[in-house]
């Protein structure tokens, strides 16, 4: 670890001191490639991964951080721009508070935490210019179950060094509270009969549509299991 953090010294990026319960880099994700079995990854929440990298002044696809649940903590080795949209997960810039949904200064020696999140599930981390990432097959999105993507296909590890450009005279922006979707622990899910809906019952019918369900632990970024 000492080799990889002294090397970030000598470099603009953001070094990972911990790197919470899954944190993946995302891109606007892997297209073209399904004729070889490959997913497209990219982020969950593309509404809040646009936003982020719009505060930032960044074409809406470019690599961000999607964090999920929380617990994401960097050192700053750049002077640049950062913003985080998404669940709320409590951002903190030197132990200081800061607002979700706007961009922020950050300098050389800024800690920057990420706490967990008491509404919504992920949460998108931007920077002015993207995060330098190679690509794979056109696109920088971390898919673990493939090993595709990110630093080395999997999620971020403590020690983890990346890169980015500086960005010394842009301006910070907000996003008006008007427009932030609202994250809460219920949401309405809407189906698509299909023909089999026939081979039940009316009463079995109004018993799912009418029941609250219950997300499992066995959900992933691919799909929830009620």
């Amino acid at each position: 670890m000492n080799g990889v953090v002294n090397n970030a010294v000598r470099t603009s990026a953001f070094i990972v001191e911990q790197p919470g319960m899954l944190t993946l880099i995302q891109d606007e994700g892997r297209f073209g490639a399904h004729r070889l079995g490959l997913s497209t990854g990219g982020p969950a929440d593309p509404l809040a991964f646009h936003w982020a990298n719009r505060l930032c002044g960044n074409k809406l696809g470019v690599s961000a951080l999607e964090v999920s649940v929380g617990g994401l903590v960097l050192e700053a080795n750049v002077a640049t721009r950062i913003a985080v949209c998404g669940a709320h997960m409590p951002l903190t810039i030197n132990h200081r508070a800061k607002s979700l949904w706007r961009s922020h200064q950050v300098k050389p020696g800024d800690r920057i935490e990420l706490g967990f999140a008491n509404e919504g599930v992920r949460a998108y981390f931007a920077v002015a210019g993207g995060f330098d990432i190679p690509t794979i097959f056109g696109s920088t999105s971390t898919v673990v179950r493939e090993s595709m993507g990110g630093l080395n296909g999997g999620k971020l590890q403590s020690g983890d060094v990346l890169p980015c450009k500086e960005d010394l005279n842009g301006r910070c922006f907000m996003l008006p509270r008007g427009y932030r979707p609202l994250y809460g622990h219920h949401a309405m899910l809407r189906v698509i009969p299909g023909y089999q809906q026939h081979s039940f019952s009316r009463q079995q019918q109004r018993r799912f549509f009418s029941h609250e369900y219950t997300v499992s632990i066995h959900s992933d970024r691919m799909g929830c299991r009620l």
